[in-house]
């Protein structure tokens, strides 16, 4: 959707100045996977956000053993009368919009590429897959205190429809009164129309970036809602967590990606400024051990730390993830 015309933006870097070189963001490839099996997804009424089947999760620590029964989204194709039991479900989501003839169908591939906001009718930036970009409208907590998912979350999603207690990041304005949680959350962070009508963030053709980092060297760190443009690839700055106290990610054949918690090593893109319960800010802090024993078990000290005491958070700051090559 194109966005209302008396909408206020923020400002957006990159336009109109000359370009460092290098000024690109970063990408980093980082292992992303797609939901085979779980929630189907609804688009019945407002309703309460859940993790569903087709969404993309990027995890780390696995070392190329897919957690949860997920698939790579590498482009393979599925054919729907397969014994694989999710194929058919799966296949009714996605249909055969990323390629395929009936009854087979390829999933997204991202080797290589990052996600885009879809945009009907207009070809993706090279390098990039569109597909939606949902965000969370309110937080679950999840079970036995350990991480749900938080209002202002944002997951790449494979499906057509908007499901049940997501909206799609499209830039459209809306009121305190509709999404409580998310006015209070980021507030005029993405724009806005009045005092009372501010916007979601418009990720139409645009990639997520890491917050936090300056754009180009000289330039100012960048913040939730900053934009980039100006270059080949553009792309709207939100904070990424990642899960230190969830489920553990269980790599067997009947097991299902959480509906309503967050996973370890589970990494998402999140529209606030404050970590919510279970979550750390991928900005390459260092760790403590004892601390978050869990997390290091998963992931070690492979973005640093001395391995002994402490390890560091991957520090996505700057940087757009991309899917590994091969």
């Amino acid at each position: 959707m194109e966005p209302h015309p008396d909408i206020v933006t923020p400002a957006t870097l990159g336009v109109g100045d000359p370009r460092p070189v290098g000024s690109q963001p970063i990408p980093i490839a980082l292992p992303s996977y797609i939901a085979p099996t779980g929630e189907y997804p609804s688009a019945d009424g407002p309703g309460t956000p859940m993790f569903l089947l087709a969404m993309i999760h990027t995890a780390i620590g696995q070392a190329g053993q897919a957690p949860f029964n997920a698939l790579p989204p590498d482009g393979r194709l599925l054919t729907v009368d397969q014994a694989h039991m999710a194929d058919a479900p799966l296949y009714s989501v996605i249909m055969n919009q990323f390629g395929g003839e009936p009854p087979s169908f390829a999933l997204p591939d991202l080797r290589g590429r990052s996600v885009v906001g879809s945009n009907p009718g207009v070809a993706p930036p090279a390098n990039t897959v569109a597909m939606q970009w949902l965000m969370a409208t309110q937080s679950v907590p999840g079970f036995d205190g350990i991480a749900g998912i938080a209002a202002g979350m944002v997951v790449p999603f494979a499906g057509s429809v908007v499901p049940s207690g997501w909206v799609a990041c499209d830039g459209s304005f809306f009121t305190q009164a509709q999404y409580p949680q998310l006015f209070a959350l980021f507030g005029n962070a993405f724009g806005w129309l009045t005092t009372t009508e501010v916007t979601l963030p418009r990720l139409t053709d645009n990639v997520v970036i890491g917050a936090g980092a300056p754009y180009a060297p000289g330039w100012p760190v960048t913040t939730v809602g900053t934009m980039i443009g100006g270059g080949p690839l553009q792309g709207v700055c939100l904070n990424y967590l990642i899960c230190f106290n969830g489920v553990w990610p269980n790599a067997a054949p009947s097991a299902s990606v959480p509906v309503q918690q967050g996973f370890i090593g589970q990494i998402i893109a999140y529209a606030g400024n404050d970590a919510p319960p279970g979550w750390l800010f991928c900005d390459g802090s260092l760790l403590a051990i004892e601390t978050y024993m869990t997390l290091f078990a998963l992931i070690g000290n492979i973005y640093g730390g001395d391995g002994e005491t402490n390890f560091a958070a991957p520090d996505l700051r700057g940087k757009v993830i991309v899917g590994p090559a091969g």
